[in-house]
């Protein structure tokens, strides 16, 4: 999946980032520190009608479970737009665009979904959590299917 995503790397520049839609609930009887905190990202690319854009929507889902209860304590929905820019024409596969947009584009949204969960979680009035910085290869490995490295 790497090599496919340094290909399309090569021809692309970061052009914007910016939030698409946002969503956050918490629990008032489950305190975060009981609770086990997970985060799920996914990618896929949006619908332009200008040449040689590549947008890419990155959904960031961070929720915490209450250890004891199997109840959620809070869980927060964000999505960004994530816009890259031809050098060149190119027409790349489908398969590199995607490959791009799991590692790539999540890579470059991460600092922006970090900043935004911390930011939100002090706004609910919760204690602080902070996602973990990702490499690009832990996402690739995050994403390999099993018949990836045949």
């Amino acid at each position: 999946m790497l090599n496919k995503a340094k290909d399309l790397a090569k021809n692309l520049t970061l052009s914007d980032i910016h939030l698409l839609e946002d969503n956050c609930s918490r629990c008032m009887g489950f305190p975060p520190e009981n609770s086990e905190v997970s985060v799920d990202v996914n990618s896929g690319i949006l619908q332009t009608e200008e040449e040689n854009i590549f947008p890419f929507g990155i959904k960031f889902t961070v929720k915490a479970i209450d250890n004891e209860s199997d109840l959620m304590a809070f869980q927060i929905d964000v999505k960004f737009a994530v816009v890259y820019r031809a050098k060149e024409d190119i027409e790349p596969t489908k398969e590199s665009i995607e490959a791009f947009g799991l590692t790539s584009a999540v890579f470059n949204a991460w600092p922006y979904a970090r900043e935004y969960v911390q930011n939100i979680l002090a706004r609910m009035k919760l204690p602080q959590f902070a996602i973990p910085p990702i490499t690009i290869a832990q996402l690739a490995k995050m994403r390999e299917k099993p018949d990836d490295n045949k």
